[in-house]
């Protein structure tokens, strides 16, 4: 029995809620569980991170395997709950170092093939990572609209899932991306 666990937000309008990500795996028979009062989409997250960590080389264990998105009183709604999932997941696997990602808020969609998508959302959860002094770990695509918010802001980010794993055992390195401030046209 091993267990991990990160962090995420969950939208509540412009506000954002911490919210804590645990995987738990057990001697039991094989599942695949998702609790803790997600939405649809949430619930579906399984399959894209079973899905997701097969395309890369890795195969989920044939063990009982529980997500839990605590407080469980909170209704949790989108995709950018996968990334986060994933992560905990693996370091329950122990592929990833226990408790290598606890001071980051995670957020990214996945899809089958392991790379990270962009999210709605990543303005006020950038905020919120600067308030509260905590790394952002997104999609690229989203990078510069969070550096947008704190162009200081502590932030990893990167399009493909095997970079995160490589990074946290050092392989590579990912950099910090740069701020590019947006082109305005001008009016003729």
């Amino acid at each position: 029995m091993t267990s991990a666990k990160n962090h995420t937000v969950e939208f509540q309008g412009v506000n954002v809620i911490p919210i804590e990500v645990q995987a738990h795996l057990s001697n039991s028979f094989a599942k695949f569980k998702v609790v803790g009062l997600g939405d649809k989409t949430v619930s579906e997250a399984k399959e894209r991170v079973r899905a997701a960590i097969a395309s890369i080389g890795i195969g989920i264990p044939a063990q009982r395997i529980t997500i839990n998105l605590s407080p469980a009183d909170i209704l949790k709604e989108g995709s950018h709950y996968d990334l986060a999932i994933t992560l905990a997941l693996l370091e329950a696997m122990n592929i990833i170092n226990k408790g290598y990602f606890l001071n980051h808020i995670i957020c990214g969609e996945l899809s089958l093939d392991a790379n990270i998508l962009p999210i709605s959302g990543i303005l006020p959860t950038a905020l919120y990572c600067s308030e509260n002094k905590k790394t952002l770990l997104c999609s690229d695509k989203n990078s510069n609209e969070a550096l947008w918010a704190n162009k200081n802001l502590d932030i990893l980010s990167t399009d493909k899932l095997i970079n995160i794993i490589k990074h946290s055992k050092q392989v590579i390195t990912i950099t910090r991306p740069q701020y590019k401030p947006p082109k305005y046209r001008s009016r003729k």
